[in-house]
């Protein structure tokens, strides 16, 4: 079996230089909703965690059968 190593990186990213694009939330297909938050939740104990996720996808790549590519 072979050696696995994890790579974390500690410092919050900078990410003042990526645009955030503005939505309306408020109307959506789904109707009015509002976000249920529960009542005892417990304070968080340390710093807060940055999590960076990168998507892409290509919906319907092959027209014949259909499938997508993530």
């Amino acid at each position: 079996m072979g050696h696995v190593k994890l790579h974390f990186r500690i410092h919050l990213p900078e990410y003042s230089t990526i645009p955030i694009p503005e939505h309306n939330w408020t109307k959506t297909i789904y109707g009015e909703v509002k976000e249920l938050l529960p009542n005892d939740t417990p304070p968080p104990l340390r710093e807060e965690v940055i999590l960076t996720t990168y998507v892409d996808a290509n919906l319907c790549h092959d027209f014949t059968t259909g499938r997508s590519v993530t």
